[in-house]
C-alpha cells in the first residue's frame, strides 16, 4: 500500500490520559513527581512509622534505610502492572470481590432465609413438548 492512499484518522482519546503530577505543595515548589508515586511514598512512610512504634528493635535502623525503602518501593510499585492495573487498584478490586455476596437474584444480593419451612407440597407447572405422532 502506498503512502498516497493512506488516510490518517485523528483521535482525541489521548486527551484523557493526562499524567497527574505533583509540582506544588502548599505554595512550595517541589520536583515534578507522579501523584501515584507520591501516595506510595507517603503510604510507605506511614507503614514504617506504625511498624517502628509497635516493634522497638526497628527504631535502631539507620535513618537512610527508613527513607530509601519507601522511595524504592514506590518506584517498583509505579512500574508494576497487575492485569493492566496499578497494584493498589488490583488489590482493592480483589478485596471488593472477596467481600461481596456471591449469589444474586435479579441483580440483587440473595440471602436464603432459613426460618421459612414449607410443610405442604409445592406445585409447579411443567411444560411438555408434544410430538406430532404421539397422543396424550
Amino acid at each position: 500500500m502506498s503512502d498516497e492512499n493512506r488516510i490518517i484518522l485523528k483521535s482525541y482519546s489521548s486527551i484523557w490520559k493526562v499524567d497527574k503530577r505533583l509540582e506544588h505543595l502548599n505554595g512550595i515548589s517541589t520536583p515534578s513527581i507522579p501523584f501515584e508515586q507520591a501516595i506510595y511514598v507517603i503510604g510507605g512512610f506511614l507503614a514504617e512509622f506504625i511498624l517502628c512504634t509497635f516493634i522497638p528493635p526497628l527504631r535502631k535502623v539507620n535513618i537512610l534505610v527508613l527513607i530509601a525503602l519507601p522511595i524504592a518501593a514506590s518506584t517498583v510499585l509505579k512500574k508494576i502492572k497487575l492485569e493492566g492495573k496499578s497494584p493498589i487498584k488490583y488489590i482493592s478490586g480483589l478485596l471488593e470481590y472477596i467481600s461481596e455476596p456471591k449469589v444474586y437474584v435479579r441483580f440483587r444480593s440473595y440471602k436464603e432465609d432459613s426460618s421459612i419451612i414449607f410443610e405442604s407440597k409445592i406445585g409447579y407447572r411443567k411444560d411438555y413438548i408434544k410430538d406430532k405422532g404421539s397422543e396424550l
